[in-house]
């Protein structure tokens, strides 16, 4: 690995580690405040096998739910004329020609969820890659070294939940529920020694990027 991809190595995994830190401490409720901030930066690759540029592990691009990258709603004003056929049909427009539409919108949260079953390896290249014609190579992307025996198993989860607000229905009062980090058993095989590990599901992510 030459230098430059080192130092974007290093850049990628600082970058990572800061958003993680801001996406614990915001709450569920202004958590779309993060949607233009995104956990992830693929590299170039092969359809459907992009990686999370720059972390220790290679994390595939399928397991963007499990970072917490969700899909929600966000009301948008807008000309009647800017909308789809589609919407046209459900939305009337005012006597400004203006309409609301809600809209589905892809958000980066901290609701992280890894499940049992989930296998994340060390490199690309230790995943298998089959083509067109059934024959199955090797996952290579600059950058990233040649293939290793380590990975992840997880044994057994529960999600995390960010901090959210509820109102008391006989006092009307607001009731702040703390964050649940949630929790990843996991088995860690390096070196033909396997090791039974649990953290919270903040800090397995954070051991996906640092390692």
């Amino acid at each position: 690995m030459n230098n430059i991809s080192e130092l974007h190595r290093l850049e990628s995994k600082q970058k990572a580690l800061k958003l993680l830190d801001k996406l614990v401490s915001t709450p569920r409720k202004t958590a779309k405040q993060s949607k233009n901030i995104p956990f992830f930066d693929f590299p170039d690759g092969p359809k459907y096998y992009h990686f999370v540029r720059g972390w220790e592990f290679a994390v595939p691009e399928w397991f963007h739910n499990r970072l917490g990258c969700k899909v929600g709603k966000e009301t948008s004003r807008l000309q009647y004329e800017e909308l789809t056929e589609k919407e046209k049909i459900m939305c009337k427009p005012d006597e400004k020609g203006m309409t609301s539409i809600a809209r589905d919108i892809e958000f980066q949260s901290s609701a992280f969820c890894f499940k049992k079953n989930d296998v994340i390896k060390k490199t690309p290249a230790a995943y298998v890659l089959v083509d067109s014609e059934g024959n199955k190579n090797p996952i290579r992307i600059e950058g990233w070294p040649d293939k290793s025996t380590t990975y992840i198993l997880v044994k057994d989860a529960n999600e995390a939940v960010p901090a959210y607000t509820t109102i008391d229905r006989e006092t009307k009062e607001k009731i702040h529920h703390k964050r649940y980090s949630g929790k990843v058993t996991f088995e860690f095989s390096q070196n033909d020694e396997i090791e039974l590990k649990t953290l919270s599901q903040d800090e397995f992510i954070k051991f996906l990027i640092e390692g």
